[in-house]
C-alpha cells in the first residue's frame, strides 16, 4: 500500500515521494532516508534523523509515506517537522493510532479477484491497444493474483489461468519456476529469514557465496545477480530500490514452512549472517557509516531469531555499528 500510494502520488510532489519505514525504529528510518537522498556516511545517527526530519519539513514540497505505525511508535518521532509548505504525510498502518482524524480504511480483496485479476493479465496481447493492467506483487492485496497470473502465463499463455485456492497454493505452483534458476532456490531461502524490507543485494551475494564454500560448489558472480533478478521476474522479490530487495511477509512465512528441516533454516540464517558481516564491515569507515549498507534493522532481526556463537557474533557486530553511529550501549 505504502508503495503504490508513493509511485502514483509522489510525481505531483516537487520535492519527490519517500516512504519512512517506521517498523525499522524512527532515527534508523529517518537516517536511511538521508541515505537514499545522498548522505551515505552517518557520524550520529540521532543528528541525521533530526537534520533528515528538519529538511523535509522544508521546500521543495514532499510525500512522505509513513509505513508500518503500531499504536506503541512514538508518533511524532516519525513525522517530519511541520513548516509552511513543508512535506505531506500519509501514514499506513494496520491498527488505530488514536492521533489520526483522516482514514480510509482498505479491505481485503475478495475471493473472485484474484482470478479476474489473471484474466486481466492473460487478455493483454501483443498489438492490442489496451494499457496492461498493473499487478501489485507487494502490498499484501493482490501477491496471489500477481503470483496466479505469472504461473498461468508461463503454463498456459493460450489458455485460461489456473484456479488458486490461496496463496500457498499459488506458491507451489511456483516452486518449479524457481527451480530453473541455480541460485534461486537458495536466494529465496535466504531471503526467508530476513527482515522483510531492504535486504542489500551484496548482502545476499556474501550469503550465497557463504553456502556454496560450505558445500564446495563452484558458481559465478552472474548467477547470483541473475537469481536475484530470476526471483523478482517471478514476483517473490520486490526490487524496492538499487540493490536493496524486500519480500512480502506472507511469503516468507510460506517459504519458512517449505524448508525440509530446521537444518535448513539454521544454515540460510548463517549465510546471512555472514552476508550482512561482511557488508557491515565494509560499511564502517573512518569518516562515519554508510547506514544503508550496514544493514542495522537486519543484523538486529537475526540476532533476535538466531542461537548460540551465532547470536554471539552477531551482538558484537550490532555494537560495533551502533557504537560508530553514536548510539548508547544496549
Amino acid at each position: 500500500m505504502a508503495v503504490e500510494l508513493a509511485r502514483r502520488a509522489g510525481g505531483r510532489f516537487p520535492g519527490g515521494a519517500w516512504i519512512v519505514r517506521a517498523d525499522i525504529g524512527a532515527d534508523l528510518a529517518w537516517a536511511d532516508l538521508a541515505a537514499c537522498r545522498g548522505e551515505t556516511v552517518t557520524k550520529s545517527l540521532a543528528e541525521t534523523a533530526a537534520r533528515e526530519r528538519e529538511r523535509q519539513g522544508r521546500e521543495p514540497r514532499s510525500l512522505i509515506v509513513i509505513d508500518g505505525v503500531r499504536k506503541d511508535m512514538d508518533l511524532d518521532a516519525l513525522l517530519p517537522s511541520r513548516e509552511h509548505n513543508g512535506a505531506d504525510v500519509f501514514v499506513v498502518t494496520t491498527e488505530r493510532t488514536g492521533r489520526i482524524d483522516d482514514v480510509v480504511e482498505v479491505g481485503a480483496v475478495p475471493d473472485h479477484a484474484p482470478r479476474r485479476i489473471a484474466h486481466a493479465v492473460l487478455r493483454v496481447r501483443d498489438g492490442d491497444d489496451l494499457v496492461p493492467p498493473v499487478v501489485r506483487a507487494t502490498d499484501g492485496l493482490a501477491i496471489t493474483a500477481s503470483l496466479a497470473a505469472r504461473v498461468s502465463v508461463a503454463h498456459h499463455p493460450d489458455g485460461p489461468p489456473r484456479s488458486m485456492r490461496d496463496l500457498s497454493a499459488a506458491m507451489m505452483q511456483i516452486v518449479p519456476l524457481v527451480a530453473q534458476h541455480p541460485t534461486a532456490l537458495e536466494l529465496l531461502l535466504v531471503c526467508g529469514v530476513a527482515y522483510p524490507t531492504l535486504v542489500s543485494a551484496d548482502a545476499l551475494y556474501g550469503a550465497i557465496t557463504y553456502l556454496r564454500e560450505q558445500r564446495r560448489v563452484e558458481l559465478s558472480d552472474e548467477d547470483i545477480g541473475t537469481g536475484v533478478l530470476h526471483l523478482v521476474r517471478l514476483g517473490l522479490l520486490s526490487l524496492d530500490e538499487e540493490r536493496r530487495v524486500s519480500m512480502h511477509p506472507l511469503l516468507q512465512t510460506i517459504v519458512c514452512g517449505m524448508a525440509r528441516d530446521a537444518a535448513d533454516l539454521r544454515a540460510a540464517r548463517e549465510g546471512l549472517a555472514a552476508g550482512l558481516i561482511e557488508e557491515a564491515g565494509e560499511a564502517l569507515t573512518a569518516d562515519g557509516v554508510d547506514v544503508r549498507r550496514a544493514g542495522l534493522h537486519q543484523l538486529r532481526h537475526l540476532r533476535d531469531t538466531a542461537e548460540g556463537p551465532l547470536r554471539e557474533r552477531l551482538a558484537s557486530v550490532i555494537g560495533e555499528v551502533e557504537g560508530a553511529l553514536g548510539m548508547p550501549a544496549g
